[in-house]
């Protein structure tokens, strides 16, 4: 068993803590079969729903299989890497990520260090999606305007807002992650 695997001192437990951390770049490669889902999924519905002047009122909450089609593909072509064993340890994650961020330095414990960076492929996977899903919504507002799409489009921007901080520290950390800073020799 690998020692990130058990709880340490300071540290966090992990799922799989032997694969590597994804590149940022890897990372979102990984997502465009989701986004692609989405587009595919999200113009489709808006087709199928906009054949009529003003649509169906129930048209916004075709919105949640679409989202879950393109969530269930995110989950397939996801990126290898570990995982938090448990959900509580997020917050541990997110003040060891704030604090390395701050200080520009990565924390000393691998599993705290491997365990912010995984949250932070997260976060950007879940980033990449909204913005995906948010860019389909309003096309189609665009291409067929008729229908109701003042919820849709409400609910994805205040989802998109709140998760934008979380995704540029999740995008400056992993940048930490994969050029570390080194201490100077005096």
């Amino acid at each position: 068993m690998d020692s990130l695997a058990r709880p340490e001192r300071a540290g966090v437990v992990l799922r799989h803590p032997g694969r590597p951390i994804p590149s940022r770049r890897r990372l979102l490669i990984s997502t465009a079969p989701a986004a692609g889902a989405a587009v595919l999924t999200g113009l489709a519905a808006t087709w199928w729903t906009g054949r009529a002047e003003s649509g169906p009122p129930w048209f916004p909450l075709l919105w949640i299989p679409v989202v879950g089609i393109a969530w269930l593909v995110l989950g397939v072509t996801r990126a290898q890497r570990p995982f938090l064993a448990h959900t509580q340890q997020r917050t541990d994650i997110t003040a060891a990520r704030h604090r390395a961020l701050r200080a520009h330095r990565l924390p000393s414990s691998p599993s705290i260090r491997i365990g912010a960076a995984a949250r932070s492929c997260t976060q950007l996977e879940t980033m990449a999606l909204l913005v995906a899903v948010g860019a389909t919504a309003a096309a189609g507002a665009v291409l067929r305007p008729g229908l109701p799409w003042l919820p849709v489009l409400v609910v994805w921007g205040v989802l998109t807002a709140a998760a934008l901080v979380p995704a540029g520290r999740s995008w400056a950390y992993l940048r930490l992650h994969e050029h570390p800073v080194r201490p100077h020799l005096s």
